[in-house]
C-alpha cells in the first residue's frame, strides 16, 4: 500500500514538473449554462474553438487567469448557429490580475466572426486595464481586434489594444464583408496605442464593402496614442466607409514622442470620410501624454505634410437630422512642415497646412470641390486657448502657407457657435516668407451662421499671432478672421474678435493681400452686434485698392478692413449694431489705408443698411504722408446703401501725421442714404491736400456723381487742426 501511495505520488510529481501545461498553466476559464459546464484551455484559441463547435452552450464566461499566446493564429469566435449555441460571451480576467493576450502572427489576435452579444472587460484596477490585447509583430494584418461578418450589441471596456499595423486597418479593425451590419458596438475606457516594436497607422479604422453598414456604434474615453507612420497618412480615429450613426466622445488622442513625416502626407486625429449621422463630441486632440502636458509635436521641414485635427469630409443626413462636432478640445500642438498648402493670397481656398476642424472635402492648393448637402453643427468647441499664448503652434519653409482654425466647404447649413479659439501662432523657418491665419473658412449653398464665438483674447495680446516681431521679408504676413465665399446666407452675430497680430516688414505694394476681420463674398450678409477690437498689422501691402479713376486721389491699397462686403455681391445685407475700435497698421511705410467697415457689394434699386455701429480709433500708423483712417467706406462697385446713426471718432491718436482721415468715404457711383450719424475727428495734421482738392479730412467725403448721395440730419464736428487747409465738416 505504501509502494502504491510513493508511486502515484511520483507520478503526479512528474507531470506538474515535466508536463507543466496540464497542472499549471491553463490560463484560460470558460463556464457556461448550455452543454459542458467547465473547462480550461492553454489559450483563447482553443476555448473559441469549444465554444464554436458546441463544447459550451447557453450563456457562457469566459477567465483569463494568466498570459496566453496565440502564436501565429487568430482567436476567432464564430456566430451562434449550427454547432455553435450561446446567448451570450463575457470575456474577463481573474480578480484584480493584469494579463495579456499576445500573438505574434501576421493575423489579428482576435477575430469576432459575426459573433453577438459579446463583453469584453478588463478590470480597470489602479489605473491598469487589467486585460491587454496585443500582437507583437509589425506587418499589414497585424491587428489586436477585428470585427467583421455583422457583430453586434457588443462591449469592450477597459482593455489596451496595442499592435504595429502597417496598412490603414488599424489597432482595432472594425470592417462589414457582408450584408450584415456591425452594430451597437460601445468601445469604452480602452488604451489603443502602439506595441514595443513600432507606432501602428492607424488607431481605430471602420469600413468595409457590400451593403452592410457600420452603425450606431459608439466609441468613448478611450486613449488613442502613438499612431503615426513616416511614410503614410495616418488617424488616429478613421470612419472610412459603410458608416451609418456613430458617436466618438470623450476621447483623448496624443503623441508621447515627436513625429518625424518622411513624406508629405496628411496626419489626422478623427477622421470621417462618409456616414448618415456624426457626433463628436468632447474629445481632447493634443498634448505628449494622458495627464495632458507637453505638446503633440510633428516635424517635417522639407516635407509638405498637413495636420487636421477633427476631418469630416461627406456626410448623407436624413432629412431634418445634423452632425454635430461639439465641445472638442484641441490644443498644445505643435506642427512644422514645409507646405505651402493655399500659397495664401486674399482668396483663401483650401484647407491649409494646419486646420483644426475641416468640414468638407479639401483639395490640395487653390480649389476647393464642395461636398453634397448635409447639416453641420460646429459648437462649443476649444481650439487652442483664448488666454496665454502659442498653445498651437505652426511653422512652415513654404511660401504663405495658412493656419486655419474652422474650414466648412459644403452645400447645407452650418453652425459655429460658442466656440474658443486663440493661442494660434503661425511662424515661418524662413525670414523672407510670411506666413498666413484665416481663422474661419466657408462656402456653400445653405445657411451659415456663425454667433457667440470668441476669436482672439480679451485680455492676452498677440493671442492670434502671424509671423515673429521681428520679421523682415518683401512678403506679406496677414490674418483674416472670417472668409464667406458664395454661401447663401450668412448669418454673424454677437462674436467677440481681439487681440490679433500680424507681424511683417513687407516693403512691397500691391502684392500682398488685405488683412480683413469679416470677408464675405455672395449671398445675403447679416453682420450684428460683434465686438472687434485691438486688430494689428505691420505690413504695407495690400490687393483692395479704393479710388477710381473719376475720382480725384491718386489710387491707393487698404491694407486692412475689419468688414469687407466684398465686389459682385449684388444682395440686400444689414450690418448693424457692431462696434469696432482700435484697428492699427504699425508698419511706417508707404502709402496705407486702414478702414472699419469697407463696402464694395450690394444691390442695386434696394437698399442694404449699415446702422448704429460704433467705430473709434482707426489708425494707420506710418508717418508717410497720405495714408487714410477710413470708418465706412463705400468704393466703385458698391450698390445702394443707407447709412444712419453711426457714431463715428477718428484721429485723436494720429497727430502730427499727415494722414486723410474721413469718418465716411464714398467713392461709389452709386445714390447712397446718409443720415443721422455723429461723426467727430479729432488730432493735428499739417500736410497740403491732394491736387484739385482743398480738405485733408471731412467727417463725411462723397464724389461727384449722376445720382448725388443725401446727406441730411447728421452731427458732424471735425476739430482736427490744420495750418494749411481749411478744417471742413
Amino acid at each position: 500500500m505504501k509502494k502504491s501511495k510513493v508511486f502515484l505520488l511520483l507520478v503526479y510529481v512528474y507531470v506538474c514538473i515535466c508536463v507543466p501545461c496540464v497542472c499549471v498553466q491553463a490560463q484560460v476559464d470558460v463556464n457556461a449554462s448550455l452543454a459542458i459546464p467547465n473547462a480550461t484551455y492553454f489559450n483563447l484559441t482553443d476555448a473559441f474553438n469549444a465554444i464554436n463547435n458546441g463544447t459550451h452552450q447557453g450563456n457562457v464566461s469566459i477567465t483569463i487567469t494568466a498570459d496566453t499566446n496565440e502564436n501565429t493564429t487568430s482567436a476567432i469566435l464564430n456566430a451562434t448557429g449550427g454547432l455553435s449555441s450561446y446567448t451570450n460571451i463575457t470575456l474577463g480576467v481573474l480578480g484584480t490580475g493584469n494579463f495579456t493576450v499576445f500573438g505574434n502572427g501576421n493575423v489579428p489576435v482576435i477575430v469576432l466572426n459575426g459573433a453577438d452579444n459579446v463583453v469584453f472587460e478588463g478590470n480597470n484596477v489602479s489605473n491598469l486595464k487589467g486585460l491587454t490585447i496585443e500582437n507583437t509583430t509589425t506587418n499589414i494584418n497585424t491587428y489586436a481586434l477585428q470585427l467583421i461578418g455583422g457583430v453586434q450589441n457588443s462591449i469592450f471596456q477597459n482593455i489596451t489594444f496595442k499592435s504595429a499595423q502597417t496598412d490603414e486597418l488599424g489597432v482595432i479593425s472594425m470592417f462589414t464583408n457582408s450584408a450584415e451590419n456591425n452594430e451597437n458596438i460601445y468601445i469604452n475606457n480602452c488604451n489603443i496605442t502602439k506595441n514595443s516594436a513600432a507606432n501602428p497607422r492607424n488607431g481605430i479604422f471602420v469600413g468595409g464593402f457590400g451593403t452592410g453598414k457600420n452603425t450606431n456604434n459608439v466609441i468613448r474615453n478611450c486613449e488613442i496614442s502613438d499612431f503615426f507612420n513616416a511614410f503614410a497618412p495616418t488617424n488616429g480615429i478613421f470612419l472610412a466607409n459603410n458608416i451609418g450613426i456613430f458617436t466618438i466622445h470623450q476621447n483623448l488622442l496624443f503623441q508621447t514622442a515627436i513625429l518625424n513625416f518622411l513624406v508629405g502626407n496628411d496626419h489626422r486625429g478623427i477622421r470621417v470620410s462618409t456616414g448618415e449621422q456624426i457626433n463628436i463630441t468632447q474629445n481632447t486632440i493634443g498634448y505628449a501624454n494622458n495627464v495632458q502636458t507637453g505638446f503633440y509635436t510633428t516635424k517635417g521641414l522639407g516635407i509638405e505634410s498637413r495636420f487636421f485635427a477633427i476631418h469630416l469630409e461627406q456626410i448623407t443626413n436624413f432629412i431634418g437630422m445634423s452632425s454635430n462636432i461639439s465641445g472638442n478640445i484641441i490644443k498644445n500642438i505643435d506642427f512644422e512642415t514645409s507646405s505651402a498648402s493655399n500659397n495664401g493670397g486674399s482668396f483663401s481656398y483650401g484647407t491649409g497646412l494646419f486646420c483644426a476642424v475641416v468640414v468638407g472635402i479639401p483639395d490640395m492648393d487653390s480649389d476647393f470641390v464642395l461636398s453634397d448637402a448635409f447639416d453641420i453643427n460646429i459648437v462649443n468647441n476649444t481650439i487652442g486657448a483664448t488666454t496665454g499664448n502659442n498653445f498651437i503652434k505652426t511653422r512652415t519653409a513654404g511660401s504663405r502657407g495658412m493656419t486655419k482654425a474652422i474650414y466648412a466647404y459644403h452645400n447645407g447649413n452650418t453652425l459655429v457657435e460658442n466656440n474658443q479659439i486663440g493661442g494660434i501662432t503661425a511662424l515661418s523657418s524662413n525670414v523672407n516668407i510670411a506666413p498666413v491665419i484665416t481663422v474661419l473658412d466657408f462656402a456653400g449653398i445653405g445657411t451659415k451662421t456663425i454667433r457667440n464665438n470668441t476669436i482672439g483674447s480679451r485680455t492676452t495680446q498677440h493671442s492670434i499671432q502671424c509671423a515673429n516681431a521681428n520679421l523682415t521679408t518683401t512678403d506679406a504676413s496677414f490674418i483674416d478672421g472670417i472668409y464667406l465665399y458664395e454661401a447663401s446666407d450668412k448669418i454673424i452675430d454677437n462674436n467677440f474678435f481681439g487681440n490679433w497680430t500680424s507681424f511683417g516688414t513687407r516693403s512691397i505694394a500691391n502684392s500682398g493681400a488685405t488683412s480683413s476681420v469679416m470677408y464675405a463674398i455672395g449671398g445675403k450678409t447679416t453682420i450684428t452686434n460683434n465686438t472687434i477690437t485691438h486688430i494689428t498689422s505691420h505690413n504695407d501691402g495690400g490687393v483692395w485698392t479704393m479710388d477710381r479713376s473719376n475720382f480725384p486721389h491718386t489710387e491707393y491699397f487698404v491694407t486692412q478692413a475689419t468688414i469687407i462686403i466684398a465686389r459682385n455681391n449684388r444682395n440686400t445685407h444689414l450690418i448693424e449694431n457692431n462696434e469696432i475700435s482700435y484697428i492699427e497698421n504699425k508698419k511706417n511705410g508707404t502709402l496705407l489705408a486702414v478702414v472699419g467697415i469697407l463696402i464694395s457689394g450690394g444691390s442695386f434699386g434696394t437698399n442694404s443698411i449699415c446702422r448704429k455701429n460704433r467705430i473709434y480709433n482707426i489708425n494707420s500708423a506710418s508717418f508717410v504722408s497720405a495714408s487714410r483712417d477710413l470708418g465706412i467706406a463705400l468704393d466703385g462697385e458698391a450698390g445702394n446703401w443707407d447709412i444712419s446713426n453711426n457714431m463715428i471718432t477718428l484721429g485723436i491718436e494720429i497727430v502730427n501725421k499727415e494722414h486723410f482721415i474721413y469718418g465716411i468715404y464714398d467713392s461709389s457711383n452709386a445714390q447712397q442714404n446718409i443720415f443721422y450719424n455723429s461723426i467727430f475727428l479729432a488730432g493735428t495734421h499739417q500736410l497740403l491736400p491732394p491736387l484739385g482738392q482743398t480738405v485733408n479730412s471731412a467727417c463725411i467725403f462723397t464724389q461727384p456723381k449722376t445720382s448725388a448721395t443725401k446727406i441730411y440730419n447728421n452731427l458732424l464736428y471735425n476739430a482736427r487742426e490744420s495750418t494749411s487747409v481749411p478744417v471742413v465738416a
